[in-house]
């Protein structure tokens, strides 16, 4: 079993933008987003997903998933293809 660090830090970077009361695991969320954001491309580059993509040639996916504040949209899914939310 490995744990899905990159999507705690995801949960993480949201959380931390919205206002009210916290559950402790929330609050947990937003401590390691807090805690890693000055270098987050070197973190999910060294964890195992990361390392996994990188070596299948993916490391452009890796640097691009990333990235903060690296797109100002919000893609949904139309007809089985992400367009920008309209």
């Amino acid at each position: 079993l490995r744990p899905a660090v990159e999507d705690l830090l995801g949960v993480g970077a949201i959380i931390s933008h919205l206002p009210g009361r916290r559950s402790p695991e929330a609050e947990a969320a937003a401590a390691v987003f807090a805690g890693l954001r000055h270098d987050l491309a070197a973190f999910i580059r060294e964890c195992g997903s990361g390392r996994e993509l990188v070596e299948r040639g993916f490391a452009g996916d890796v640097a691009l998933a990333a990235q903060l504040d690296g797109s100002d949209c919000a893609p949904v899914l139309r007809d089985g293809a992400y367009v920008r939310l309209s």
